[in-house]
């Protein structure tokens, strides 16, 4: 019994230190800034394609205070068709999600 509030103890503890991270974030973040860009360069055929593109579109999604809206651009350093095909539909499908040539972002940062 004793090992089970010591349990609880450690976990709320642990909950009060992310909550006081999340309102400095929220109180300390600049005010104006433009979108943060993440940008993912991909290559050839990536066999992973997809759960690449999952994994960093959820690293973007889950910081709720962080500096402002957030883009992933997929950049497109010549993938083969089927790659560039979960590329166009994840950019199609998703909020944020942006599917570029380096020549293309180039111009759009312009």
């Amino acid at each position: 019994m004793e090992i089970l509030k010591i349990l609880v103890l450690f976990f709320a503890i642990i909950g009060v230190v992310q909550c006081l991270i999340w309102c400095k974030r929220l109180l300390l973040r600049p005010k104006g800034l433009r979108p943060a860009r993440l940008t993912v360069p991909l290559r050839g055929h990536v066999d992973n394609a997809e759960q690449i593109i999952r994994y960093y579109y959820h690293q973007m999604q889950s910081d709720p205070f962080g500096v402002g809206d957030m883009e992933l651009i997929l950049e497109d350093c010549g993938v083969d068709d089927g790659t560039r095909e979960i590329c166009e539909r994840f950019a199609r499908d998703y909020t944020g999600v942006q599917f570029y040539s380096p020549q293309e972002e180039a111009c759009r940062l312009d």
